[in-house]
């Protein structure tokens, strides 16, 4: 955020503002401040502190989670412990449904619950379906952006070039030939020598335009008989034909390429995208295995569903830590 604030004309939202306004804490409790410096460790503690909130949330659920339980089996095995007559009279009490008595109700009770927390869960699911979406859909507009920025340094390179490749071809072989024919005319050869050095100096200039600054721009005097271009000529990519390539290494290329960002954003964007959607889908199928389960009264299929939202909860905890560190350093940068 520091970064994008001396833009002109840019304004961060609200999002980012708070987000970058989050406190940050490093493991022995002291507030650091939230300067974008990735390689620091104090930095990547209060990432680390941010994420383990995640953490806490997730211990805080299973303590609700086991609390209860171990309430619903203790009432379970109180209702055992009762006599004979008591059941009875439950179950003369009871209606048709059988929710009358009092292990009728808490049936119901429970029944009811899970079925309310399923549909809570069921929005969550298709508001995350739809910020996924989102998400993709921004940073696919940012690679764009960044191809089409990597497109127009590319076609400045390639004109620089053109242009360096045309003043050796029109003006490096006739000052040349000039310096041959005035080399006994001093006042002329020093005339013949200046309009070089102005050659040079605008060649500097042109070379010092391009992304990449090469040391070519000094190969002026050296190479004046040979006649070749001191910088190779660049073919650029258009955005809608860019190829997608894999990083090597992950290793960021000195000087940066807008190229080599977007292909990196689109490569880790396609797995971040993909493996959302698939927790998503998890939660989905929990969700509805447990509805026909509540209604088939299946308890196999139950406890299956069970295990299986016990590692949906992990896995959406785990993925919300990661995301709210995630989103930290992009608000910081």
């Amino acid at each position: 955020m520091a970064a994008m604030a001396t833009v002109p004309s840019y304004t961060p939202s609200l999002w980012v503002r708070m987000c970058h306004a989050l406190p940050r804490l490093d493991l022995t409790m002291t507030m650091r401040d939230n300067l974008f410096i990735p390689n620091s460790w104090e930095y990547q503690q209060t990432l680390l502190v941010l994420s383990s909130l995640s953490a806490i949330a997730l211990v805080l659920s299973l303590l609700v989670i086991i609390s209860f339980l171990i309430h619903y089996c203790c009432c379970r095995r109180g209702d055992r412990s009762e006599g004979s007559e008591e059941e009875e009279e439950d179950e003369e009490g009871s209606t048709g449904h059988g929710y009358g008595g009092k292990k009728g109700r808490g049936i119901c009770c429970v029944t009811w619950v899970s079925v309310a927390a399923v549909t809570l869960c069921c929005v969550a699911i298709g508001v995350g379906f739809y910020g996924n979406s989102e998400a993709n859909d921004g940073i696919y507009q940012l690679t764009s952006s960044l191809l089409t920025a990597n497109y127009t340094l590319a076609s400045i390179d390639l004109l620089v070039s053109d242009t360096i490749s045309g003043l050796q071809l029109s003006i490096a072989g006739p000052l040349t030939t000039m310096e041959e024919l005035f080399t006994g005319s001093k006042p002329y050869l020093v005339s013949t020598r200046n309009c070089r050095r102005l050659s040079e100096n605008v060649v500097f200039l042109l070379t010092s335009l391009t992304m990449a600054r090469s040391s070519d721009g000094g190969a002026w005097n050296s190479s004046n008989n040979s006649g070749d271009p001191p910088i190779a000529a660049l073919t650029p990519v258009p955005p809608s034909m860019a190829p997608t390539v894999a990083p090597v290494g992950g290793v960021m290329p000195s000087p940066f390429s807008p190229g080599w960002a977007a292909n990196t954003l689109m490569v880790n964007e396609d797995y971040r995208w993909l493996s959302y959607v698939l927790l998503l889908l998890l939660d989905l199928l929990v969700c509805l295995f447990i509805l026909l389960g509540l209604a088939k009264q299946v308890r196999w299929l139950l406890i299956l569903m069970t295990v299986l939202a016990w590692l949906a909860l992990f896995l959406s905890w785990g993925s919300l830590g990661l995301e709210t560190a995630t989103v930290v350093v992009r608000t910081d940068g």
